[in-house]
């Protein structure tokens, strides 16, 4: 039979909290991988497709995370929803298409579902730097980048939230290919600013 160390514990003081989802140790140069925001199935960044605007907008902000993963009844992975999703016009074009009031507005209606989303493999993420995904999710005009593994299962996230702040990265150019892109990334350039 097998036997097994014992490892030494360390108490928690008083100041022992939650690791905040904030990436303020990286830079550009940095490893991809440590821009990866972890998922499980009881990650704090799920929220349910079903909620309205305003109660997401309420769990976004009381957590002071500016995006989740947004899932259907049975759990499964349906998309990603940022604040400036829940706040910004977005809401008031789908309550006049839909002829809703804009408190009836789900997570559904203003997410970015998971097909318009772009993903890379963990694999490629271990020869990559911060500034090599920032670039691309920029080339792409993506504020989020899935991550997945090699079954294609999805383990992780970047918020281009949590690295458009990081010195150096206004250098990093945005790609446009229409007008509606440009005026995406002059809205997201007002709410990094």
């Amino acid at each position: 039979m097998k036997t097994y160390k014992h490892l030494k514990l360390v108490s928690l003081g008083t100041d022992a909290n939650l690791l905040s989802p904030k990436k303020s140790d990286i830079s550009l140069s940095s490893p991809a991988l440590d821009a990866v925001t972890r998922l499980s199935s009881q990650s704090p960044y799920l929220l349910s497709q079903r909620l309205t605007v305003d109660e997401a907008l309420q769990v976004i902000q009381h957590t002071g995370l500016s995006s989740r993963i947004v899932v259907n009844d049975l759990g499964d992975f349906v998309g990603i929803v940022s604040k400036l999703d829940l706040l910004g016009r977005k809401v008031l074009m789908v309550a006049t298409r839909q002829q809703i009031s804009r408190h009836d507005v789900t997570v559904a209606d203003v997410m970015t579902r998971r097909d318009q989303l772009h993903a890379v493999s963990f694999t490629t993420l271990r020869e990559a730097t911060v500034g090599d995904v920032l670039a691309t999710m920029r080339d792409e005009g993506d504020q989020h980048l899935l991550v997945v593994n090699e079954l294609g299962a999805l383990k992780g996230v970047i918020f281009g939230s949590q690295l458009n702040h990081l010195p150096g990265s206004s250098h990093l150019p945005y790609k446009v290919h229409n007008f509606k892109e440009i005026v995406s990334v002059v809205h997201r350039q007002d709410e990094v600013g």
